[in-house]
């Protein structure tokens, strides 16, 4: 039987700057996937720059690990694509 499980890790091989987002008015599930995504990659692949890019989710999810973290704009007013090696959106 085929192996199904990927390693994210290693699909983002190469990538230096990432970033992850979300969808807009971001709940929990999106909040909560997208801090996860990122606390496993400063974890696991501390020479990548890893940010979350997210509208400010709700002061309910100030708990999890990472919410101080999240951007909510850009700085100089460039594009995001621009800015990073790869873009993952949960």
């Amino acid at each position: 039987m085929e192996n199904k499980n990927m390693n994210v890790i290693e699909e983002l091989k190469g990538a230096h700057i990432v970033g992850i987002t979300g969808h807009i008015r971001p709940d929990g599930d999106c909040t909560g996937s997208t801090l996860a995504l990122y606390n496993y990659l400063k974890k696991n692949a501390p020479d990548m720059d890893v940010s979350v890019y997210l509208e400010q989710p709700g002061i309910e999810f100030s708990y999890l690990s990472g919410y101080s973290d999240i951007k909510n704009t850009l700085e100089n007013g460039r594009s995001l694509m621009h800015l990073l090696c790869l873009t993952v959106v949960l």
